[in-house]
């Protein structure tokens, strides 16, 4: 999974596009989401892991605004359907820190 991040061509040029792309528009805010934790410990590691890269191979922007999905859905089995997949409790909790995010960044740009 590592070496599909660090050295996998068409991940490469996908960060190179995002990049690209926040830089043509400087104005605009992109706001990332990590990927969702998970109830599975070993999956939970790699998705915070992948998360991990994906805030540090873009976190020099600006324009960008990261959203960790591990702080807002924690691993409360309470939110999940299963070990992966979230209830309407989690999906409410997701869209309140996105909104919460989105709100702030709207915020300090006026």
């Amino acid at each position: 999974m590592t070496a599909i991040w660090l050295f996998s061509a068409p991940h490469r040029r996908s960060f190179q596009t995002l990049e690209r792309c926040m830089r043509q528009y400087p104005a605009t805010a992109f706001i990332f989401l990590s990927p969702f934790p998970d109830l599975n410990p070993g999956d939970n590691i790699l998705r915070r892991f992948g998360g991990w890269l994906l805030h540090h191979r873009l976190s020099s922007r600006p324009n960008l605004y990261w959203v960790d999905s591990h702080q807002l859905l924690r691993t409360d089995s309470q939110l999940y359907v299963d070990a992966s997949h979230l209830n309407p409790q989690g999906h409410r909790a997701l869209s309140y820190g996105l909104a919460a995010c989105v709100l702030r960044n709207t915020v300090l740009a006026m």
